[in-house]
């Protein structure tokens, strides 16, 4: 929005809303399997459907949903594309 009129003042308000929301709601960093938990309860997904999306059996779904299992490269672009988010939600933290 450089262009717009009111280009410089979104950016102001973007500046500060994301400063005040950091203060006063601060989202806490979430391991991989955290994040993968919550995804799949937002679409009522069961562990064989996620083996079936990523290719793996029920048994490695159950390893990475425990954190014993660590999220190869594969795997977290398939589940970036999948859910529609950002690679980096399942990097390690």
């Amino acid at each position: 929005m450089p262009d717009h009129p009111l280009g410089s003042l979104f950016g102001l308000l973007r500046d500060r809303i994301t400063v005040y929301e950091g203060r006063v709601s601060p989202v806490p960093a979430a391991s991989p399997e955290r994040v993968l938990a919550f995804l799949m309860e937002q679409r009522d997904m069961t562990p064989t459907h996620l083996a079936g999306v990523l290719g793996i059996n029920q048994v490695n779904v159950s390893r990475l949903l425990n954190g014993k299992s660590q999220f190869t490269v594969e795997t977290v672009q398939v589940l970036a594309g999948y859910f529609h988010v950002n690679t980096g939600v399942f990097l390690t933290r």
